[in-house]
């Protein structure tokens, strides 16, 4: 009899658990999908304390403003620049349809900034974030999403 109520107990608290959010059933409920909205939220939202948009002793390109999603997204479709000169060869962050040709993939992933340096843009100082102080190393499924969107034309969605 108290192994009965055991397992009605067990199946009793994994069901309260699981409606009310306290048990993860959904495994792919957090992945990061391939649209900005998910890149920004779970991942690109944190370049914002470095890149605030304006002159800081850390920020060497203040016209990359990552604070808010409209603003990292507009930041990041445009050519790279610093002072109001053009750099790395008028490359942009984001070259919409070729993740290999995009310096913000070439910034969190070291095997695509070592041909990026000297294919696409071989004057351009690409320092690999997750070596620096405070960023946050981006996981496979971030990089992977991130090139797909890309791939896929980097539409704000």
């Amino acid at each position: 009899m108290k192994k009965i109520i055991r397992f009605l107990s067990v199946i009793y608290l994994t069901f309260i658990f699981s409606n009310c959010g306290l048990l993860n059933t959904d495994q792919n409920s957090n992945a990061v999908q391939p649209n900005f909205t998910s890149l920004y939220s779970q991942y690109l939202k944190n370049c914002g304390d470095c890149h605030p948009g304006r002159s800081t002793a850390s920020e060497r390109v203040p016209s990359l403003d990552m604070t808010t999603q409209q603003k990292a997204f507009d930041s990041l479709n445009k050519i790279v620049s610093i002072d109001g000169k053009t750099q790395c060869n008028n490359v942009k962050y984001i070259n919409s349809g070729h993740p290999e040709k995009s310096l913000l993939v070439a910034i969190l992933d070291e095997s695509i900034r070592k041909d990026f340096m000297t294919a696409t843009a071989s004057s351009c100082d690409v320092i690999y974030h997750p070596n620096t102080a405070g960023s946050q190393t981006p996981s496979a499924q971030v990089l992977a999403a991130l090139k797909e969107w890309i791939s896929k034309g980097a539409a704000n969605n």
